[in-house]
């Protein structure tokens, strides 16, 4: 910015240097037309100068600061997706501790569904117990298309149907009753979870299995 007013000033007084020759070339004497061609070759060799000055101090710019070094643009963040957990299904209780000969009642446990339409559950249970009478629950009980208790397996398969509408929120999907025959410490383990909604898409499941102890009765 600099340079460029020194360069304009220079150039103005030139001009105005040159335009006062010019009068004096018109109007006055030879020795006033001698020192106005003077004044204008010291003016030319002064703009001259300056000109050199700025050339040199332009190059050595370029030299030292020409190389601009270009910062890699930021990267562009992802929209965040929305947050939307998975549904989980459980057992209540999870943790049980019974006699031998005894029995209890156990809940499958949906929470956190969303638009849910249809269930699907398949439990392992090993020969410590002895498991009977599946109940549906209320998260789909309109069409029930599995519930079979057998070989040491729990298989519950249900859904809704029109006029229901998609269901959302903590539900039971179905409940059966467990008899201690073996002592021990015998796991329920889910095999597999599926989960649909109205257009029969997969929804996302957790499980959490569960325990029970059979301990041997008190004499």
């Amino acid at each position: 910015m600099l340079f460029t007013i020194l360069l304009a000033a220079g150039v103005v007084v030139l001009l105005l240097l040159i335009v006062l020759g010019l009068i004096v070339i018109a109007v006055g004497d030879r020795e006033a037309r001698r020192d106005v061609v003077l004044m204008t070759a010291i003016g030319g060799l002064l703009l001259l100068l300056l000109l050199c000055c700025v050339g040199v101090t332009a190059g050595l710019a370029w030299v030292f600061f020409g190389t601009t070094v270009v910062s890699p643009p930021s990267p562009t963040r992802p929209a965040p997706l929305p947050l939307t957990l998975p549904a989980t299904v459980s057992l209540i209780p999870e943790n049980a501790t019974i006699a031998r000969g005894e029995s209890i009642s156990v809940t499958i446990r949906l929470t956190n569904a969303t638009d849910l339409y249809g269930v699907e559950v398949h439990l392992t249970h090993g020969d410590g117990l002895n498991a009977r009478g599946l109940v549906p629950g209320t998260c789909a009980d309109a069409f029930i298309a599995q519930a079979r208790v057998a070989d040491e397996r729990i298989d519950f398969a249900a859904a809704r149907m029109p006029p229901q509408i998609s269901f959302t929120g903590d539900c039971d999907v179905a409940s059966f009753t467990l008899t201690g025959e073996v002592t021990g410490t015998h796991a329920i383990a889910f095999d597999s979870v599926l989960l649909a909604d109205g257009n029969g898409n997969p929804l996302p499941v957790t499980t959490e299995d569960g325990v029970v102890t059979v301990m041997t009765p008190a004499p």
